[in-house]
């Protein structure tokens, strides 16, 4: 079930407790302030809902110069996703090189012990079959 969706971003429910996060190849469009704020009403949607999986599909994201790299930013997501209860994240890569790279920093960039299990997928198939494993 569609939960959000607009030309940039759709949160979708896949049931089992599990989340859809997709973004489109329009979100490169997006200016700093409005990509933030579209990382923050996702986590605030999760930290209400509190899926026990969440699916990233990143693969038509593409890098607009938004802050949601740096250190702090990043420290802020996981954070959020440790205190929402989430077990499994499953992140289809970007297709855009720099953006699989900068987003990976993500998760390697904070402390090990996260509080969940992650995993990068070329694929939305081989990363929904993981969180089910």
């Amino acid at each position: 079930m569609v939960v959000y969706s607009d030309d940039f971003q759709t949160l979708n429910s896949l049931g089992n407790n599990t989340l859809e996060v997709s973004w489109t190849q329009a979100s490169s469009a997006l200016r700093a302030k409005n990509f933030s704020n579209r990382i923050f009403n996702t986590l605030n949607y999760v930290e209400r809902t509190k899926p026990d999986r969440i699916l990233a599909n990143l693969s038509c994201l593409t890098y607009s110069g938004a802050p949601y790299l740096n250190e702090s930013f990043s420290g802020f997501i996981i954070k959020s996703l440790k205190k929402s209860n989430v077990q499994k994240l499953a992140l289809v890569q970007s297709k855009d090189s720099i953006t699989r790279i900068l987003t990976e920093e993500i998760l390697t960039n904070v402390n090990q012990n996260i509080g969940f299990e992650y995993k990068y997928f070329d694929s939305e198939e081989d990363a929904y079959n993981w969180l089910y494993l």
